[in-house]
């Protein structure tokens, strides 16, 4: 993990000398190791410890691998990526990134709700995702969105 948050500093970097090669870093994980990048991502955003640029750096990059796409066959691509992910590993990331809704940091919770609104989109149809509803009802029980 630490490996990626020194990654996702260098590639916030203003120095294209510093940033272009961790973008590139960044890159070869999400195609090589794609489960475990985008699960490093959301954990470094339910991370309290973390600090707030790094965080919604990792949020923002874990939202556009899930619905980043720009036209209807890149997103169709993400898609299909994202249903390959073994069922365990998208509970996982479900299990993960609510929790953030109810962060202290306004960021976060509003990195983590964009998230939430595109794996939504993609599982809800599906009719997977069933806890998602009572997730959020719950959490603005508890005031925690």
């Amino acid at each position: 993990m630490d490996d990626l948050l020194n990654t996702l500093q260098k590639a916030g970097s203003s120095k294209k000398s510093i940033r272009i090669p961790a973008e590139h870093k960044l890159k070869r994980w999400e195609n090589s190791y794609f489960s475990q990048y985008i699960i490093g991502l959301v954990q470094i955003l339910n991370n309290s410890k973390v600090d707030k640029e790094r965080r919604q750096l990792a949020g923002l990059q874990a939202k556009n691998l899930v619905g980043g796409g720009k036209t209807k066959k890149s997103q169709d691509i993400l898609t299909k990526r994202y249903f390959e992910l073994s069922l365990k590993i998208r509970q996982h990331l479900r299990d993960t990134i609510a929790p953030v809704l109810g962060s202290d940091l306004s960021e976060a919770r509003k990195t983590a709700a964009l998230i939430v609104a595109k794996m939504a989109k993609i599982e809800l149809p599906q009719n997977l995702w069933p806890e998602l509803m009572p997730t959020c009802c719950f959490g603005k029980n508890k005031n925690l969105g």
